[in-house]
């Protein structure tokens, strides 16, 4: 198996980095989400906004902010996150 050679922990840093930087941090919902513009609202705010937090693990694990998703952000993991 892959993950388990002895590489495979630097192999999931690099591909975590990489899935972090692509799809989290260019997340756009082209409406009112915007991933980079919510970061600066929540850290000016006091890092105490817990909606932030949660659309981002919404985005992780859902392929967006705000679940039940649309399209193909919806097969992101194949569907599963928390919640599924």
């Amino acid at each position: 198996a892959t993950c388990a050679g002895s590489g495979s922990r630097e192999m999931r840093w690099v591909t975590s980095m990489f899935e972090w930087t692509e799809r989290i941090q260019n997340y756009d919902d082209g409406k009112d989400w915007n991933y980079l513009q919510k970061l600066k609202d929540f850290v000016d705010g006091g890092m105490i906004d817990f909606d932030f937090l949660d659309g981002v693990s919404a985005i992780v694990n859902r392929g967006c902010h705000l679940p039940p998703c649309d399209g193909a952000a919806a097969n992101v993991n194949g569907g599963i996150g928390a919640g599924a």
